[in-house]
């Protein structure tokens, strides 16, 4: 069914206009040089962090010692310079539902006043994340140098208003950061820095999150690294295109930068540790931690006072240390497709040329897509009966919630049960369509072209995990030789592999829990419904493209060797494979 030539056209002109994309690189904006020079002693955030530890060293959310921690932080707000008998000290009190449970949660507030000319009406938000998971005692660097650079800053003339936010909830969702963003006016928000434990870790690295779902703060992550610079400390570097549109694709980001990209403000964690779950702080309190994360955070206050705003997050990508604009980056995306999308088209041509109802194959492969979606639903069900763990306000919850035991293999054991039920009662309506292998390819090839746009219009950054898949399927469908096809299926799965890895590296777990980790979270709703629906219908279409694969090596048209020609294969006909 493959077009050879037209299909190698199509790619020729996909790959001149992508190399015409990628002269549009662009470099990255113009450091921003601070107004003053940041000073910051450790020594007092050492000592906060080690009473604040002590006072309460585990404080998941919705505890005594949560409660305690809340009381603190506001105490030691109320003491610094100038707070005016406390009215610049403020809570937010909420709650938010974990596992059916609402729990209670408090942000402590501290503003501090423009005072330097000209003054801007927006603010710098300084956060830092105060709760820790269920069983962890950790993260009280987040609280200590928040309070420490709050107090350093009282002293110096900055245009912007300052607030410093400590949240609570940042392991139930980031409901703290997500509730303030929600009771102020987000415009009015020049950047935001959160500090999530930034001092753990041993070395001289701090690591940078800049990413949210679909949307990264690029330009505020490179104020970040010029700052971690100046403090003597050495910046994580941007993550690989190939880890990017990944993440970007499947977000798993649990800082709580996240919530604020993608309401579309800059913001950029500042962390002692690689993208992922708080742990336990592993060793004492490092001094010269302490001073690079608190010199590093003044010195990015200092630059975002220089400027009015930070650029807003968008979907551009890092490259060669150069910036793939957003716009660009679509329509590369676009561009790849660009061969299958040729290839829908012209199938359907051929199709209608000789005489073949192409009506025939879409309905054989709109049958086969009822049962994968019956079992989404189903598993979606499950959730919301409490069966499999739930989203925590609409996020995937914590890899230590979701655990891989009796229940969960009973629920697989359920669903395939039903899945083969379902499948048996399919599987007559398929064959009464009259449809043969080449039909119904042909009509799975025109579902992929639909799908593959709706992906693409609705969520881009999703053919990263398609095409791959959608292309090989289609190659196969010529390949003349078996070691051909073993290729092309190793590179349909190469992309959901890759997640998987980028996934199990993000959660800190192996692969295998990740693929369930990531199985669970995708029919529970945590990432959104548009993704498991489109993996749904490419993978039936995937498959029925498989069953034209399997035809032709039951012809005799896959062979065993090592030549490369593809075959040639006759026109399409209601009986003949659709070549």
């Amino acid at each position: 069914m493959l077009n050879r030539r037209l299909y190698l056209q199509a790619w020729l002109v996909a790959i001149v206009a992508l190399l015409v994309a990628f002269l549009t690189l662009e470099p990255p904006p113009e450091d921003v040089e601070p107004d003053g020079v940041a000073t910051f002693t450790a020594n007092d955030a050492v000592k906060s962090a080690v009473d604040f530890g002590t006072l309460a060293p585990r404080r998941a959310a919705g505890t005594p010692d949560a409660k305690t921690a809340a009381d603190w932080v506001a105490q030691r707000f109320g003491e610094l310079p100038d707070t005016n008998q406390g009215a610049r000290v403020a809570t937010q009190n909420f709650t938010a539902r974990r596992g059916g449970v609402q729990v209670p949660l408090t942000n402590v507030l501290f503003t501090q006043r423009a005072v330097g000319e000209p003054k801007s009406a927006r603010n710098i938000l300084i956060v830092g994340p105060r709760d820790t998971p269920p069983g962890i005692a950790g993260g009280a660097s987040s609280t200590a140098i928040l309070i420490e650079v709050a107090r350093t800053t009282a002293k110096i003339k900055y245009r912007h208003p300052l607030v410093f936010l400590s949240v609570d909830g940042t392991a139930v969702g980031n409901a703290g950061m997500r509730w303030y963003l929600n009771s102020v006016e987000r415009s009015r928000i020049a950047g935001v820095i959160v500090l999530d434990a930034p001092a753990q870790g041993t070395g001289q690295t701090l690591s940078l999150w800049s990413a949210g779902a679909g949307r990264q703060a690029l330009a505020l992550r490179q104020l970040a690294e010029q700052s971690v610079r100046s403090a003597g400390f050495v910046p994580s570097t941007v993550p690989a295109l190939r880890t990017q549109l990944v993440r970007l694709a499947v977000p798993e980001t649990r800082g709580d930068q996240r919530a604020a990209i993608d309401a579309g403000v800059p913001a950029v964690t500042i962390a002692g540790r690689n993208e992922g779950v708080l742990g336990a702080d592993a060793a004492e309190p490092d001094r010269q931690r302490y001073d690079a994360a608190g010199t590093a955070t003044l010195d990015l206050i200092n630059r975002l006072d220089a400027i009015e705003r930070a650029n807003a997050p968008d979907a551009a990508l890092a490259y060669a240390g150069k910036i793939l604009r957003p716009a660009v980056g679509r329509l590369a995306l676009l561009l790849l497709a660009l061969p299958l999308l040729v290839m829908a088209l012209d199938a359907a041509a051929r199709v209608r040329r000789a005489r073949v109802r192409l009506s025939v194959g879409l309905r054989a492969v709109a049958w086969r897509f009822a049962p994968p979606l019956v079992i989404l639903l189903l598993a979606h069900m499950l959730t919301r009966w409490g069966v499999l763990p739930a989203p925590t306000l609409g996020r995937p919850p914590l890899p230590g919630e979701l655990t891989f035991g009796t229940r969960a293999l009973l629920v697989i054991a359920l669903l395939a049960i039903v899945s083969f039920l379902l499948w048996m009662w399919v599987r007559p309506r398929v064959n009464a369509t009259g449809v043969n292998p080449p039909a119904e390819a042909a009509g799975a090839l025109v579902w992929l072209g639909a799908i593959t746009l709706v992906a693409w219009w609705l969520s881009p950054f999703a053919l990263v995990l398609i095409l791959p898949a959608a292309h090989a399927a289609l190659a196969a469908t010529v390949a003349p030789r078996r070691w051909q096809v073993v290729a092309l299926a190793a590179l349909a799965i190469a992309a959901p592999i890759a997640v998987v890895f980028t996934i199990a590296s993000d959660i800190d777990r192996n692969p295998l829990f990740a693929v369930w980790y990531l199985c669970e979270t995708s029919v529970s709703g945590a990432r959104g419904l548009v993704g498991p629906i489109l993996a749904v219908l490419v993978g039936v279409c995937v498959w029925s493209l498989s069953t034209l694969v399997a035809f032709r090596a039951r012809k005799g048209l896959v062979r065993r060797g090592t030549g490369m020609r593809l075959a040639r294969t006759p026109p399409v006909a209601s009986s003949d494979p659709v070549e």
